[in-house]
């Protein structure tokens, strides 16, 4: 992952992150430099609804969770033993 370090903020309330570090994959390459994480699936905001305070991407990646949730439980872990008074 890239690693991105925050500036101090501008006198306008804006920042700054500026990228400080990278990595590579067992094979020698680097790893997501200059191209970013390419999406499994692609969905695109339209600029009108996001005006609108809406959002196709996460909408799609709810509706697909859910999907997923139906389909398969995932049950929680066994609580573990109180802890004890020391």
């Amino acid at each position: 992952m890239v690693g991105i370090r925050g500036a101090p903020n501008l006198v306008d309330g804006g920042y700054i992150f500026l990228p400080e570090f990278g990595f590579y994959d067992l094979d020698s390459t680097w790893m997501i430099e200059n191209r970013g994480v390419e999406p499994d699936i692609e969905i695109e905001n339209q600029p009108a609804d996001v005006l609108k305070g809406k959002d196709a991407q996460l909408d799609y990646g709810i509706e697909m969770m859910l999907r997923d949730l139906a389909k398969k439980t995932y049950p929680l872990p066994p609580r573990p033993a109180d802890p004890t008074d020391r």
